[in-house]
């Protein structure tokens, strides 16, 4: 139960508080003006202690300036900023659902993961929003050079209605260059920044990319991928990006969404998408038109049903809050509020002649007479006028459903039947709320309106519940090298180049693990992992290939034969031979004692070629 108390702020309205953060306080607001013409938004309030850092503030006005310029379906509008008081602040668009994060945990709370087609449906969402962004130019056509740097699950606002939008655009450029570095203004968004972020290197569209892409994986599987227990082991994990594909947590997931997935999730931008609309084309082309064109909707009911009894909290509190506030505007004095009170009637005494004192009673009794003759006959037309259109206006209707497989039917609530088809008549005509539910399966739930003496036909086919699995507790490798920058695979998944920390090792497993370095030979060995909550250290020495060999010829002038060493080793066979070397300096002895030979040489062998050395034996 919230106990904040609706209360002015300038000209808005603050009837209930969203959340609270290091950087700001978020309202719901309302607006009035002429007409009774009233406004639902969203008030940004800045800490006012921030408002003492002149650096934060300037960027935070040149960022909203920029924000407030885009103007976009899938990105949450601003539209104004500026000081009350001691606060900054920056009214936004008010969208009336959840963002990820809150999404995400009610989900982890029912041990469910989101359907996959939803959250592909997201990602495409948000990409537009992105692309737009990315692209947005002054009026001379100079590119803003926009980057979000801060897609992660609470700026990613998932509506009722299905919509999806990306809130602080710009915002959160302020947010993340601010000079004062206090316990909680950035926590838990290093989880979600590319690796060039966490480096604090610069960035451009690509590091949104990559950001997006831990978000997909996210809502893929149910799990934070870079979940550490402080920020610091955050930003080295980012950086060494030990990522597995999320079919190792959600095996329903798809080859091709994989590799979708992991290529935004590489550690070099250059081998990442270049754009968040290549990032949609992948996602549009795996998920079908058809599909898509149905999202939305689904994606309404999947809403409506997570949060249903949130959304009847969220309303009470707002019917509460907007009584508390008009009750507010009308003890304001006129000047305090946008708008105008309604203008005065002007009476018609004040516009007619006033008759003769002898004519005025009889005008008035034949008026009344009159009046009285014309309202029994209207009486009479109204009533029968009216019978017939409450007849018709109230004329029932039915229902009959259809669903596969056979599930529990709920009408307004209550249990009609549990069937694969339900026939009710002599429904009252107008909003009907149909919900099906059935064990393993994912409730569907609509409203509907029933025209009068209409026969509606509802058919639904039920989805399969996509049901959480209970995580198995992991322990970890870390991978390191000489020298470093070798590409390491587990069981044939890449993991990253190393140092690499690889953090879903299963206990007591043991894989296989090869290590790749352009230049060196390839090494491929056994680790097994360790207990659950441990991690272990795996070194590997790079070698590099063995030069190609060379041929040394030696020769006898004067014919017998002699003992050969080559770098202090006896050689199986006599001179005169020859011998494969590798390539560069050995040393070369000739002896026979008998033929008084005793011969020492350091000979360079070059690869592919022959080296000959010819000694007198007499």
């Amino acid at each position: 139960m919230s106990s904040f108390k609706p209360q002015t702020f300038g000209k808005y309205f603050l009837i209930d508080k969203i959340a609270t953060g290091g950087m700001a306080e978020i309202f719901k607001a309302k607006t009035y003006s002429h007409g009774g013409f009233e406004n639902l938004l969203v008030i940004k309030r800045i800490l006012s202690h921030l408002g003492e850092n002149k650096d934060f503030i300037e960027m935070f006005i040149d960022e909203a300036k920029i924000s407030v310029a885009l103007q976009h379906p899938n990105i949450i509008r601003v539209y104004d900023f500026g000081k009350i008081l001691d606060n900054y602040f920056i009214a936004m668009e008010c969208v009336d659902g959840k963002d990820a994060r809150e999404l995400l945990k009610q989900l982890a709370r029912q041990r469910r993961l989101m359907p996959q087609r939803f959250a592909i449906f997201v990602a495409i969402e948000v990409c537009k929003g992105l692309e737009y962004a990315h692209t947005k130019a002054d009026l001379h056509n100079k590119s803003y050079e926009i980057v979000h740097r801060d897609i992660s699950p609470s700026n990613v606002i998932i509506s009722y209605e299905g919509t999806i939008k990306v809130a602080d655009f710009g915002i959160a450029k302020a947010e993340s260059n601010m000079y004062e570095t206090r316990d909680g203004v950035l926590k838990g968004k290093y989880e979600y920044m590319s690796p060039e972020q966490a480096a604090g290197g610069a960035l451009d569209r690509r590091s949104d990319i990559f950001s997006l892409g831990i978000l997909v994986h996210e809502m893929l599987t149910g799990h934070r991928l870079f979940k550490t227990n402080n920020d610091m082991a955050t930003l080295k994990l980012i950086q060494s990006v030990g990522v597995n594909p999320p079919s190792r947590r959600n095996p329903k997931v798809s080859p091709q969404l994989d590799a979708i997935v992991m290529k935004a999730l590489s550690k070099k931008p250059a081998d990442r998408y270049q754009s968040a609309g290549e990032l949609s084309n992948a996602l549009r082309a795996l998920l079908g038109a058809e599909l898509i064109e149905s999202c939305q909707p689904a994606m309404a009911r999947f809403m409506q049903t997570v949060f249903e009894a949130e959304i009847l909290e969220e309303r009470r509190r707002l019917e509460e809050g907007s009584t508390i506030a008009e009750q507010l505007r009308d003890e304001l004095p006129i000047d305090n509020w946008e708008g105008h009170t309604d203008s005065r009637i002007t009476t018609m005494s004040s516009l007619v002649p006033q008759a003769s004192a002898r004519v005025w009673p009889w005008l008035l009794a034949g008026s009344v007479l009159l009046i009285f003759s014309a309202m029994a006959m209207a009486v009479v037309v109204v009533i029968y006028g009216q019978l017939s259109q409450f007849e018709a206006e109230n004329r029932p209707g039915s229902l009959a459903i259809d669903v596969s497989p056979a599930a529990a039917i709920l009408i307004d609530g209550r249990l009609r039947s549990e069937a694969e088809a339900f026939t009710l008549d002599e429904v009252n005509p107008g909003v009907h709320v149909i919900r099906l539910e059935l064990d393993g399966y994912e409730p569907w739930q609509e409203s509907i309106t029933l025209e009068p003496g209409e026969r509606l036909q509802i058919q639904r086919v039920l989805a399969k519940e996509e049901v959480l699995q209970p995580e198995v507790a992991a322990s970890s490798i870390t991978f390191t090298s000489t020298p470093d920058g070798a590409e390491v695979t587990v069981d044939g998944q890449p993991v990253g180049e190393t140092p690499v920390t690889w953090l879903e090792a299963e206990p007591g497993r043991s894989y296989k693990v090869v290590y790749r370095k352009k230049g060196h030979v390839a090494s491929t060995e056994n680790v097994t992992a360790v207990e659950a909550g441990k991690s272990r250290d795996f070194f590997m020495t790079m070698r590099r290939p063995a030069a190609a060999p060379g041929t040394l010829k030696i020769g006898l002038v004067g014919g017998g034969w002699a003992e050969v060493y080559v770098d202090g080793k006896q050689q199986k066979k006599t001179a005169p031979v020859s011998i494969q070397l590798s390539s560069g300096i050995h040393e070369v002895k000739v002896v026979n004692s008998g033929l008084g030979i005793d011969h020492t040489e350091r000979v360079t062998i070059v690869a592919g070629r022959v080296t000959s050395v010819q000694i007198q034996s007499q």
